[in-house]
């Protein structure tokens, strides 16, 4: 009896590299070109293009999808009529920047992703032309700009007088609390350049909300300290806090949507 003794080889299983769904290299460079090689995350900003000894081109950043090309990839299920393979659907991230978007979706969702695409491309556009030492001041000062605005936004989102019950609050610490943040948001005005941006507007209307609400706990007749619930004076201390609670939000709303950061507590 003659056995057979050759067998098949196994089917070697390839490793899926999920090509079918990345951009194609003419559309990362039109994406690379839009961002100047500049990462388009406002707090980072890192110049990505170089070329090695050899004189070829390398870049430390990636064209990002925004919303997947893939039905499990990062920011899966945003309704978009975009085609994920196209530009509009790609963002210019350095690899630290594209790692951080991609592993905490929920902080980095889609309108945020193209704010940032949106804004960069728009400093990209006002530094065209500049010389190189410019162009940098005026990066600079856009990131700082961005890091104050959300510096200010987590400010307020720490004042527990601002959105705890009033019925809780005692009226000599509120207003301790107050004067506290009001001289933190004149130190942070002191930082910031340009009277008509959406921050400077914010500063400025936050500021008359604080300096009404103190104006009301300052008079003569006023004593916080034997402030209790339920009495007119009480009462007008509880509507003072609640006109600077409205006040407050809507003065910083047009900053937190600018900014696509969304209040915690406040």
């Amino acid at each position: 009896m003659t056995v057979n003794r050759a067998s098949k080889k196994p089917a070697i299983k390839k490793k899926s590299t999920n090509r079918e769904h990345n951009f194609s290299a003419t559309v990362v460079r039109e994406i690379a070109v839009a961002a100047m090689y500049v990462c388009s995350n406002p707090s980072c900003n890192r110049l990505t293009g170089a070329s090695n000894t050899e004189g070829k081109p390398r870049t430390i950043a990636e064209a990002a999808h925004i919303t997947p090309a893939s039905p499990k990839g990062p920011r899966a299920g945003h309704q978009t009529t975009v085609d994920p393979k196209s530009a509009e659907n790609g963002i210019w991230l350095c690899s630290i920047c594209h790692t951080t978007i991609d592993g905490d979706v929920s902080a980095y969702p889609v309108d945020k992703l193209n704010g940032w695409k949106n804004d960069h491309q728009e400093l990209i556009r006002s530094i065209v032309g500049k010389d190189l030492e410019m162009a940098l001041l005026t990066m600079n000062e856009r990131r700082r700009y961005h890091a104050e605005a959300r510096h200010l936004i987590a400010l307020l989102d720490d004042h527990r007088f601002g959105f705890g019950p009033i019925g809780l609050e005692q009226p000599r610490y509120v207003l301790q609390a107050v004067q506290t943040l009001r001289q933190k948001i004149q130190d942070l005005r002191g930082k910031i350049t340009g009277p008509h941006t959406t921050l400077a507007i914010t500063i400025e209307k936050l500021q008359g909300a604080l300096h009404n609400f103190m104006n009301t706990m300052d008079g003569p007749n006023v004593n916080l300290d034997k402030l209790k619930w339920g009495d007119p004076d009480w009462l007008s201390f509880a509507d003072a806090l609640e006109i600077l609670r409205q006040d407050m939000y809507e003065a910083v709303l047009p900053l937190s949507e600018e900014e696509k950061v969304e209040f915690l507590n406040f």
